[in-house]
């Protein structure tokens, strides 16, 4: 492998991470609720992002499969950007709306894209055997950076949310310079001379799919994870404060959470080796769901610290491990589509949960929506393992 070439795989993991080091992640929600909203207005503004990710997923997916990855995410960097800068500016809940459904069209632009061209990079280096590890290297610095900017976010939100919103529009501009750096690999240039009409791209992947089950059963175990898990992550945040504990510990609480995540990546082939990795993707989902429902019935902080530990532990774990599978059964030809359908239907999912949850908090309680949407995450991931019980 080229020393050019082993550069471009670090740098595009690089790209990825500081990606995530936005200062704002930890703190949409609380955000919001300064802005005079309510819990059930804050779902739907959440849900407007989720909502835009379903109109774009899909197209912006064939976009960047047929004029390049690279491209694509520059360009969702840029509209990203652009969000961010109206939300600092907005103070009303329609503006809110409108300002996350650009941001979802920014993300719809970066997250099967980018996703893909880490892939193809590694793949075009000759690297594609040590998949798990780049993989693994990928997914935990990411979790460092994130985790990182979560603590930095707790201090900074805890005397100005404007702040945070500046110096996260600022550090974007990083990754944005860093990517100029990089080159669409050459596999991906191959494939743009194939394929010229996006509504047969859609309609050639969807076939492809359907002919590998295992693409549905490893897009649909994290899907059905999801229904629980992204409200969990919303508005843990709201309900620690409701508990008495500042940003500054809910940026200290991420920031163990992202470790224990990111340890659990690296730790993921020696687990898988003792355990199985069927045994993994079929299981550990549920495990985290079953988590995700006991945080409802708890009444103490540290076992409901422990508990979203544990989640995350059993998710840093499993995650590599369906990437490896994901990947190894797709083709470069449908890469980034399949991974954009695959966000679509998450998408849909979570459009679906947040203003149920936002809803659930505001008329019963936290706890109540916790139980409630883990119980469904866990039958449908029950269902899920039941209906594609051959395919592994």
């Amino acid at each position: 492998m080229s020393k050019v070439r082993k550069r471009d795989i670090y740098l595009a993991i690089s790209v990825d991470a500081l990606n995530a080091f936005m200062f704002t992640n930890v703190i949409y929600s609380l955000f919001f609720e300064s802005r005079g909203v309510g819990l059930a207005q804050v779902g739907f503004i959440l849900a407007s992002y989720q909502f835009a990710k379903i109109l774009f997923e899909i197209p912006t997916g064939i976009v960047a499969d047929l004029y390049g990855h690279k491209k694509s995410v520059l360009i969702g960097f840029l509209v990203q950007q652009v969000a961010l800068l109206l939300m600092l500016i907005s103070n009303h809940a329609m503006f809110l709306i409108a300002c996350n459904i650009i941001r979802g069209f920014g993300f719809a632009f970066i997250s099967g894209a980018l996703e893909a061209f880490i892939y193809e990079t590694v793949k075009e280096a000759g690297e594609e055997k040590n998949i798990t590890h780049y993989n693994a290297l990928n997914r935990s610095v990411w979790l460092i950076s994130y985790g990182l900017s979560a603590v930095v976010s707790g201090f900074i939100a805890y005397h100005s949310y404007e702040l945070v919103f500046i110096l996260t529009i600022l550090i974007q501009i990083i990754p944005f310079l860093l990517l100029m750096l990089l080159k669409e690999p050459s596999l991906e240039c191959e494939i743009k001379e194939k394929v010229v009409n996006p509504f047969k791209q859609a309609r050639n992947a969807m076939q492809f799919a359907s002919k590998n089950q295992i693409i549905y059963f490893l897009i649909f175990i994290f899907v059905w994870f999801t229904i629980v898990d992204i409200p969990l992550d919303s508005f843990y945040p709201n309900y620690f404060k409701t508990i008495g504990i500042d940003e500054r510990m809910v940026g200290m609480t991420m920031m163990v959470l992202t470790a224990v995540s990111s340890l659990a990546g690296f730790l993921s082939q020696k687990v898988s080796t003792l355990i199985g990795e069927r045994f993994i993707l079929r299981y550990f989902f549920i495990f985290a769901a079953i988590s995700a429902l006991l945080v409802g019935f708890t009444h103490s902080f540290y076992l409901l610290l422990i508990l979203i530990v544990v989640k995350s532990l059993l998710v840093g774990i499993a995650m590599p491990i369906r990437y490896k599978y994901l990947h190894r059964n797709l083709t470069s030809e449908y890469r980034a589509t399949i991974i954009s359908i695959a966000s679509f239907i998450m998408a849909l999912s979570a459009a679906a949960c947040l203003p149920l949850f936002g809803f659930l908090s505001n008329t019963i309680s936290f706890k109540a929506g916790f139980i409630i949407l883990a119980a469904v995450a866990i039958v449908v991931l029950i269902v899920n393992n039941v209906r594609f019980n051959r395919v592994l």
